[in-house]
C-alpha cells in the first residue's frame, strides 16, 4: 500500500463517500480501504468482522495484516482516512 501525504484535509463529504464504497473501484486497495472503514463506523461489529474476511478471501488483505487492522481504533473517520494516506 502506498501512502499518500495531503496537503489540507478532504472534505468530510469526500471523505464519507470514499469509506462507503461510493468513489470506490476495482483498485485492491481501495476496496481494502473500503472494508476497513467499517472498522471505524462499526467497530467490532459482526459486519466489520465479515468485510475484512472478503478482503482476505479476495487476496486483498494478508491474514496478518487483518489482524492488525482489527486492533485498530480511530477517533474519527477523518482520521482513518488521513492515517491512510487519503
Amino acid at each position: 500500500m502506498s501512502i499518500v501525504e495531503l496537503d489540507e484535509p478532504a472534505p468530510d463529504d469526500v471523505v464519507r463517500r470514499w469509506l462507503t464504497g461510493q468513489l470506490a473501484s476495482a483498485d485492491p486497495e481501495r476496496r481494502l480501504s473500503a472494508a476497513a472503514a467499517v472498522l471505524v463506523t462499526e467497530p467490532g461489529s459482526a459486519r466489520a468482522q465479515e468485510e475484512m474476511a472478503e478482503a482476505v478471501r479476495r487476496g486483498d488483505l494478508l491474514p496478518w495484516e487483518r489482524e492488525e487492522w482489527m486492533d485498530r481504533r480511530p477517533a474519527s473517520v477523518t482520521d482513518w482516512a488521513l492515517s491512510r494516506g487519503r
